[in-house]
């Protein structure tokens, strides 16, 4: 960027964009951030690492400090921030990153996590919808088994790979999907707002059909991460939880400040807040804990699951199946199965957007379908069904995103200072540093260091990093010169339509 072009073209067509109309929390953050939560990709594995070793009480507790903090902590102030100047996260990390720094993280590190949340989404539609139609009879199991492929002679790894059938129609979906999301993106979202009102029955059914097993559910007294017996199991199901829901968040947290660009008031910012954050993502991850706390509860022998993709037996895929008839299980996986289904939709055509804003000489279809083979080769191998890392993967990219910008917005009083030049080396280095702290878990499991996978939630402690780098850095004056308060066009539109995925109704340049 010369000394006349400080912005990108990327940020440029940002700036360009007229503001989104400004709308009250019933139609702006509240609605998207709870069909967020109503994914099945959310919910499904919260209980293998918490209820199973420190009971319901722990981990229901544990989701509610995990809420709490996901509103404090990674919502407010990017929204705020974005209510106050009418800015997506996009101009507004130009503060924290520099002008060139937030091209790097809001545009190119963000369109990636998408093929991760895009593989995941497939995978849990697919496999959901085959379970499903298992259940009602429809499918036989023996179609769904995986495959095993020797990488040599004799004794070698195997890769393994999803059943024919899984992998043939995944591949269709995922690309439909894909197509859909960059020609129908609008038609899907106006769907959603509707649809997501079926999960939420469905899993209310789920809890009622179960409820009669919590008197006899107890927590596991053999730890099924170590096979050793459980120690300080409560506490450590707590700070598990709290990393499992605030990784997850964290991606979408940062673009909670283009919920606020597109919210009337500061009441707006703060109910969206409480009630799509902080009390649905508590509610959800309580009534998921519920079912397969009442459905485990009604059996003593160890557990066993059709088709199992090594989830374990607390996931809620294994409550269903165990806990409810069949018919009825098939019908709550199917419901779950579609409206999971749509967040590929989203992910796909963001992906595009952000790098054919980057990258204008590949069309936004081709870096789509680009980023589609992808998130399907996670999809074919079965990588994407591991919740738990890619959680904490996304906690340990975003969270000190959100982390270093909250520091910003501290140490400027919540008025917003203006774009910075280049790279601003206080919020990149704070960055960096909070992602190493947010991937010791994944390191440690890798090399079998067993402390430190213990250091949890390394999400929060990520943003924490990050938080108290860029303060101790800007108050040496590692800042980088700023620039001129960019102004915005006056022309009001429609918001783009929001994504489950993460939900973002920024004015990009190309609108999903």
């Amino acid at each position: 960027m010369s000394e006349h072009a400080p912005y990108s073209p990327a940020l440029q067509a940002v700036l360009n964009s007229p503001p989104l109309e400004r709308k009250g929390w019933q139609a702006t953050s509240a609605p998207c951030y709870i069909a967020l939560y109503l994914g099945a990709v959310y919910f499904d594995q919260l209980g293998r690492r918490t209820l199973a070793i420190g009971g319901l009480g722990w981990s229901v507790f544990g989701a509610a400090v995990a809420g709490l903090l996901c509103y404090v902590l990674l919502y407010r102030v990017p929204a705020l921030w974005g209510q106050k100047t009418g800015w997506p996260f996009t101009v507004l990390g130009c503060s924290t990153f520099g002008t060139t720094g937030t091209v790097g993280l809001t545009f190119i590190v963000f369109g990636l996590a998408q093929i991760a949340v895009m593989a995941m989404a497939t995978l849990y539609a697919v496999d959901w919808a085959f379970q499903g139609l298992s259940l009602c009879g429809l499918v036989s199991v023996k179609w769904l088994k995986p495959m095993t492929i020797p990488l040599g002679a004799g004794t070698s790894p195997v890769l393994e790979l999803r059943s024919p059938l899984i992998l043939i129609t995944s591949l269709v979906w995922i690309y439909a999907a894909a197509l859909t999301g960059h020609f129908l993106v609008r038609i899907i979202a106006a769907l959603m707002k509707i649809y997501p009102i079926f999960p939420a029955l469905m899993l209310a059914l789920a809890v009622i059909l179960t409820l009669r097993g919590l008197p006899s559910f107890q927590p596991l007294v053999t730890d099924p991460a170590t096979s050793a017996p459980v120690v300080d199991g409560g506490p450590r199901a707590f700070l598990m939880m709290i990393q499992m829901i605030f990784g997850f968040f964290a991606i979408a947290g940062t673009v909670a400040a283009d919920f606020g660009a597109a919210s009337r008031t500061t009441r707006d910012v703060r109910l969206g807040g409480w009630i799509g954050v902080a009390f649905a993502s508590w509610t959800v991850a309580t009534l998921s804990l519920l079912t397969v706390a009442g459905a485990v509860g009604r059996y003593t022998a160890p557990l066993t699951l059709k088709n199992a993709p090594g989830v374990g037996n607390f996931s809620f895929r294994t409550a269903l199946v165990l806990g409810l008839p069949e018919t009825v299980a098939g019908a709550i996986f199917l419901f779950f199965s579609l409206s999971t289904l749509a967040q590929t939709c989203y992910s796909a055509d963001i992906f595009g957007s952000r790098f054919e804003a980057v990258w204008p000489r590949i069309s936004r279809l081709r870096w789509n379908l680009i980023g589609t083979t992808v998130a399907w080769l996670f999809v074919a191998t079965g990588l994407a069904i591991r919740l738990e890392e890619i959680f904490t993967l996304l906690g340990a990219l975003f969270a000190p995103m959100v982390g270093a910008m909250t520091a910003d917005y501290v140490r400027n009083r919540g008025v917003w200072p203006g774009p910075r030049r280049g790279l601003n080396p206080a919020g990149l280095v704070a960055w960096l540093l909070g992602v190493g702290v947010g991937l010791v878990p994944l390191i440690a499991e890798a090399s079998g260091w067993s402390d430190g996978s213990r250091l949890q939630p390394a999400s929060v402690f990520a943003f924490a990093t990050a938080f108290l780098i860029y303060t101790l850095l800007a108050a040496i004056g590692a800042e980088t010169q700023a620039l001129p308060i960019p102004q915005q066009p006056q022309a009001a539109c429609e918001p783009p339509a929001p994504a489950a995925v993460p939900p973002s109704p920024e004015p990009a340049p190309s609108p999903a």
